[in-house]
């Protein structure tokens, strides 16, 4: 009887072994398409021996189907339970299931763990029945089925690739992280090869890599595998493809002659071309980068902005280098056409400013004290500097003839009557600004050098000055007591060069003289300091003889005060002398004793 009942439960366990096994097969099959196993654990009864079993499980969660040997035992449990360790202590439980009370014969149990709390690793579990045995619960250890469960949650996932990209350092592969990662190993492959190649090994923390030993021109393509402890997962067997360009170096921007902003860079190898890029100006937007230009020769190292015309911005250029790549497609009837994939560097994303300049605005041309004076307007702002140009008249090309940093310039280097056109450009640290290509011009005449100036006593001034090479003539200046010049006369005769000023003087006042020379409609410049003179009018002196006690025999003298004057000069002579004498000076009264008079000689005074 036992025997027979022995042979059943043996054959019965063998089915449901087979089963569990052609139902694993299923399971495994859906695992790609529901993201979980289902696993298929068969326990003991009583009466068989079975040996420790192991299962492995990938994804977020599995089914665990049980079959429930209780021998129609009445007071009993059926228990399910696992563990994180091998010990089976209570600490470490994941799972615990505890059957309805007195449940009886085979029944089927499935019992469904989600894997989203617990990492990959090994799990210990265990299946028994527990009988009640009047007030205590006994475990009947000759029921306990023992088995062992690998947790694989990252074997069946593919790491997603985000982007390949190329930075100034090198190669940027992105992914987007798997919940279980502790560590992500990077592999690599060059256009042709048909292996991958081990990069690098990040953390589990990290998304990104920047492959650092790569060459510019060449095309790389990279993918990634996630590993999760004793498991690693599956991985993009295609990847992602670039074509590494290395980032174009920015010559830093220096003066230049073009009216327009120059940009220069390093040469990329293996590019196409390049792309520029500008924000500033006028453009709208103008704090964004914005493509202007193509240059596709990849030998050209330098691009002429010709459409920064707004004169007196900054404009900051940036440059790319590009690789144009034919990728052969299919359409939906399956025809081949081939797509034009644009692989681009990176780029300076500061770049390099340009500051541009308006032309000066010409105003005057003058004949100035020791050459020529040109004065301009400037209305930029950038720091600047001004260069000046000249031709002379006959000539077709300017020369430059020196350099300002303010809106005036003396050009000392020129010739008594001749004629010079002048322009000016603005430099700022990169640029030259456009310049009137018209100039202005002036014909160059010397200032008179100014000789003497005397007044006699009736007031009459005396002006003398060296004669002016090619003058027409002169004009005269005049100025009291340091007013502003006034004209005072012109002289038409070249040949002249003295002038003879009759008007009334006020006594104490004081006059100044320059003088202008001229040719046609050009003036010379003027000695503005001029030479100058105080005109005093003559005292009227009265002189008699004296006898007082005080002074003893004297001749006395007495005159009127004088304005202007600070102190008096006194002279005499004989009816013989041919010339006064002075007998004192700097005298500061108004009444002077001559103690030398002989007597009975005749003095002359003033």
């Amino acid at each position: 009887m036992k025997r027979t009942f022995l042979k059943k439960v043996v054959t019965l366990f063998l089915a449901l072994f087979v089963i569990a096994g052609s139902f694993g097969i299923i399971a495994n099959a859906a695992q790609e398409e529901l993201g979980g196993v289902n696993g298929y654990l068969i326990p003991t009864d009583i009466n068989l021996s079975a040996p420790k079993t192991e299962y492995a499980f990938y994804g977020d969660s599995a089914y665990l189907y049980f079959m429930l040997f209780s021998m129609g035992k009445a007071d009993s449990f059926y228990n399910i339970e696992i563990f994180s360790k091998s010990d089976y202590s209570s600490d470490s439980a994941v799972v615990s299931y505890v059957s309805e009370y007195g449940k009886k014969g085979n029944m089927p149990l499935r019992l469904n763990w989600p894997f989203k709390a617990n990492p990959s690793g090994t799990y210990y579990g265990r299946c028994y029945t527990t009988i009640i045995k009047g007030e205590e619960e006994v475990i009947d250890t000759s029921t306990i089925y023992k088995f062992t469960i690998h947790l694989n949650r990252i074997g069946k996932s593919e790491v997603p690739l985000v982007s390949v990209a190329n930075s100034k350092k090198g190669v940027v592969v992105k992914w987007d992280k798997l919940a279980t990662a502790t560590k992500y190993r990077i592999y690599r492959k060059t256009k042709g090869a048909s292996s991958w190649s081990k990069v690098a090994d990040v953390n589990g923390n990290t998304t990104s890599y920047t492959d650092t030993k790569v060459k510019s021109g060449t095309q790389y393509s990279y993918t990634v595998k996630a590993f999760d402890k004793l498991y690693s997962s599956l991985y993009d067997k295609t990847g992602l493809k670039t074509i590494y360009l290395s980032t174009p170096t920015l010559t830093a921007p220096k003066a230049s002659t073009s009216v327009y902003p120059v940009v220069k860079w390093s040469q990329v190898a293996g590019c196409n071309g390049y792309y520029i890029y500008r924000k500033g100006g006028s453009l709208s937007d103008s704090n964004k980068w914005k493509r202007i230009a193509t240059v596709k020769n990849p030998k050209t190292h330098s691009y002429t902005d010709k459409t920064a015309t707004s004169a007196d911005w900054e404009y900051s250029y940036t440059v790319r280098a590009y690789y144009v790549e034919k990728v052969k497609k299919y359409n939906k009837n399956n025809k081949p056409y081939y797509e034009n994939v644009v692989h681009l560097s990176s780029y300076d994303s500061k770049g390099a400013t340009y500051n541009c300049a308006t032309a000066p605005i010409l105003k005057t041309a003058t004949s100035a004290y020791g050459g020529i004076q040109i004065t301009w307007l400037d209305t930029n702002t950038a720091k600047k500097k001004f260069y000046i140009y000249r031709k002379a008249a006959g000539e077709t090309k300017w020369t430059t003839v020196g350099s300002s940093t303010t809106p005036s310039f003396i050009d000392k280097k020129v010739s008594n009557g001749v004629t010079y056109t002048y322009t000016v450009r603005t430099a700022t640290a990169t640029n030259l600004s456009a310049f009137d290509k018209k100039g202005i011009s002036t014909k160059y005449v010397l200032t008179p050098t100014l000789k003497k100036l005397t007044i006699a006593s009736n007031g009459t001034t005396t002006l003398t000055w060296s004669s002016v090479p090619g003058a027409k003539g002169y004009v005269i200046y005049k100025s009291t007591n340091g007013n502003k010049w006034a004209k005072l006369a012109t002289i038409k005769n070249a040949k002249t060069v003295t002038y003879k000023d009759t008007a009334a003087k006020a006594s104490g006042s004081t006059y100044s003289y320059t003088v202008r020379a001229y040719n046609g409609s050009y003036y010379s410049s003027y000695v503005k300091s001029g030479l100058s003179t105080m005109y005093l009018t003559a005292p009227k002196v009265t002189a008699k003889n004296d006898y007082s006690n005080e002074q003893g025999s004297s001749v006395k003298l007495t005159w009127n005060s004088v304005t202007g004057a600070k102190s008096y000069r006194i002279y005499r002579k004989t009816a013989s002398d041919k010339s006064w004498s002075v007998i004192a000076d700097n005298f500061t009264g108004r009444t002077y004793y001559d103690k030398t008079a002989k007597s009975g000689a005749k003095y002359y005074y003033q």
